[in-house]
């Protein structure tokens, strides 16, 4: 057998871009031309027959394998020597839909487990779906429900798959989470000057298997009243992020007029024109992220802030780079940190605590909806001058305006 196979699942991403495929496409394009039919319907045509095509070649490609019985003897997982017994079948789902892969199983009489040399060298996986589509599934599941994650890859590929199947994925996936994190990363050698690290909770709604015996009674209203919102029992989720960036100052001024959208037509298009000349000359935007990690995890503030102490460690062995933290002004996050630090002797690394100046924007906002009502624009006027205030480092005088405005009233 050849010991010189391609991974099944990166044979099945290679076959989109094949010749074989398009020239197929093309004459039944040509055979079957209607000028009448709308153009999306052959557009849909189009792509079910790329599927179709991806299908059958990559049959035939599993077909061709040399799958003949190996001569010399087999060893199975438990180090036993196993001769060729049969020919088994297996089922695997690609990203272009079923296919069957038949293959050598070798295995004796009083052995533990039999094995197929094939699967190894493909590097198939221990279920049916192909890492191709496990990977299109669990990334759609970041950002969208179990069932949102599972239409979009029936419209995609017009492969049905149900939730038992993600959160079987997933389960299998899950096991690789903690390997991942606590490998060595090796960073590249342009790492930013400073490193910057973030922390924010998050509600995670509980299933109600996860839900502690008479925390939440079952409601037994037949209807709820007026205000009588339904609770969801929550944990929080600890997000923590980390990457590194090379510092350049900004002025009050220039943020303010980033934060109240002030650039005039003129700016913008300099702006522009900045950026595309630094993407000509290879130079990162002022400011931007490098090798940004973000982790999530519902272990607690303790481990979460222990995790991300080890990262940072990682990405400077030498402990000699200044650390900027971002918080939201959750104070339960920042102490934790801080609490984190001083039992790594690392408090004078940190060279800032810096709030999320649009959390505080909201609240002026707010403020000023109060003060002059949503439409006024003495409410504007109010905002840029507080904000400008808080961005010159004079915090105290803009508190103690709204406490003064807060007794006259």
């Amino acid at each position: 057998m050849s010991t010189c196979m391609i991974p099944i699942h990166k044979k099945e991403l290679e076959i989109t871009d094949s010749d074989i495929m398009m020239r197929t496409l093309k004459e039944r394009l040509k055979a079957n031309a209607e000028g009448s039919i709308p153009l999306h319907e052959t557009e849909n045509k189009v792509y079910s027959g790329i599927l179709k095509i991806g299908q059958t070649l990559l049959q035939e490609y599993i077909d061709e394998l040399d799958n003949s019985k190996i001569s010399e003897p087999v060893t199975n997982s438990q180090g036993e020597e196993v001769p060729y017994k049969r020919t088994a079948e297996r089922e695997y789902l690609s990203i272009f839909g079923p296919v069957k892969i038949r293959r050598a199983y070798h295995w004796k009489e009083g052995c533990l487990s039999g094995c197929c040399p094939l699967d190894q060298q493909l590097n198939l996986p221990d279920g049916k779906f192909s890492y191709a589509l496990q990977e299109m599934a669990l990334s759609l599941l970041v950002s969208s429900s179990y069932n949102e994650a599972l239409e979009i890859v029936e419209k995609m590929f017009k492969i049905r798959l149900w939730p038992e199947a993600v959160q079987t994925m997933l389960s299998r996936a899950s096991a690789y989470v903690d390997r991942f994190y606590k490998e060595e990363k090796k960073y590249e050698e342009e790492e930013g000057a400073v490193i910057a690290v973030a922390m924010d909770c998050k509600g995670v709604p509980m299933v109600p298997s996860e839900r502690a015996e008479g925390k939440e009674k079952r409601n037994t209203k037949v209807r709820r009243g007026k205000g009588d919102k339904r609770k969801n029992l929550r944990r929080d989720a600890v997000v923590t992020t980390h990457f590194t960036f090379n510092p350049t100052a900004r002025t009050p001024e220039e943020m303010l007029k980033i934060l109240m959208k002030e650039h005039t037509e003129l700016e913008k298009l300099k702006q522009k024109d900045q950026k595309k000349e630094r993407k000509l000359k290879g130079e990162l935007p002022p400011r931007k992220p490098i090798n940004k990690h973000v982790h999530a995890a519902m272990d607690g503030k303790v481990n979460a802030f222990k995790r991300l102490a080890d990262q940072v460690a990682r990405r400077n062995p030498r402990l000699d780079k200044k650390i900027i933290v971002l918080i939201d002004g959750a104070s339960s996050l920042e102490n934790r940190f801080k609490e984190e630090m001083q039992e790594r002797k690392w408090s004078k690394r940190v060279d800032a605590y810096i709030l999320d100046i649009f959390h505080a924007t909201e609240y002026l906002w707010d403020a000023s909806t109060s003060l002059y009502g949503e439409n006024s624009s003495e409410r504007i006027v109010w905002v840029r001058e507080k904000l400008l205030a808080i961005l010159q480092g004079k915090v105290g005088r803009v508190t103690g305006g709204l406490k003064q405005i807060l007794k006259k009233d």
